[in-house]
C-alpha cells in the first residue's frame, strides 16, 4: 500500500519484440511522494502486459529496471 501509481497518462503505441502494444505512462509514489516515472505497455491484440520500465531516483542515484512478460497460450 506505501508504492501506488501516480498520475496516469497515454504514452504511445510502441512495439515489444515484434508484438503491437500500447503504453500507459504513470508516476510511481512512495508513501504519497513522486519517486520517478514509469510506462507499461499491454497488448494490443491480448490486453495483456508485455513490458514494464521505470526509472526511480534516490539520494544515492537512478535505478532503471525493465521486465518483460510472457504468456503460455
Amino acid at each position: 500500500a506505501w508504492v501506488k501509481a501516480g498520475e496516469v497518462r497515454p504514452g504511445g503505441v510502441s512495439d515489444v519484440d515484434g508484438v503491437k502494444c500500447t503504453r500507459v505512462d504513470f508516476t510511481v509514489l512512495v508513501e504519497g511522494r513522486s519517486m520517478g516515472d514509469a510506462s507499461l505497455c499491454i497488448g494490443d491484440d491480448t490486453g495483456l502486459p508485455l513490458e514494464r520500465t521505470s526509472t526511480l531516483h534516490f539520494p544515492t542515484g537512478d535505478m532503471t529496471l525493465t521486465e518483460k512478460f510472457v504468456w503460455a497460450k
